[in-house]
């Protein structure tokens, strides 16, 4: 029963040795690249949706009612994935826009002239007093895309 045990002991420790050592996902093993890195600087960059009202007003889009199920993380991800290719971030924006009007009788959003993707910089602020910290925490927004309806 012992040599068991052993076994299994090494199984698990040489599992997690070999994934550091190759720094790679092996599971159930991880090298754990999260917290792989030193945090040098206090941002965090996102892809945000805005949506640009009749009177042209711009209005962020960040609650998760307007695109249920899918979460601001969701989109972020589908606007980077697509931030190289043009034709392929004009489609996705046009399906967000289309996905916007389709449940506006469930979200009670505004009507929408057009749809905008920004790569939004984050101020992630080190200070833990809430009334030191950033009004703002947003540093710069950067247009990637616009589509009409």
């Amino acid at each position: 029963m012992r040599a068991k045990a052993y076994c299994v002991i090494a199984i698990v420790v040489l599992g997690q040795l070999t994934a550091l050592a190759l720094q790679r996902e092996l599971w159930p093993f991880s090298h754990y690249p999260m917290y792989s890195e030193l945090q040098a600087d206090w941002t965090f960059e996102s892809q945000r949706l805005y949506g640009v009202l009749e009177e042209g007003e711009e209005i962020p889009l960040e609650t998760g009612s307007f695109f249920e199920p899918y979460e601001a993380y969701d989109i972020s991800e589908v606007l980077a994935k697509a931030a190289g290719d043009r034709e392929k971030l004009d489609r996705e924006l046009h399906s967000f826009l289309s996905w916007y009007e389709n449940r506006a009788a469930v979200h009670g959003g505004p009507k929408l002239r057009s749809l905008r993707a920004y790569r939004v910089l984050y101020s992630l602020s080190k200070e833990l007093d809430p009334r030191k910290r950033l009004r703002s925490p947003v540093l710069s927004r950067t247009l990637i895309a616009d589509t009409e309806r």
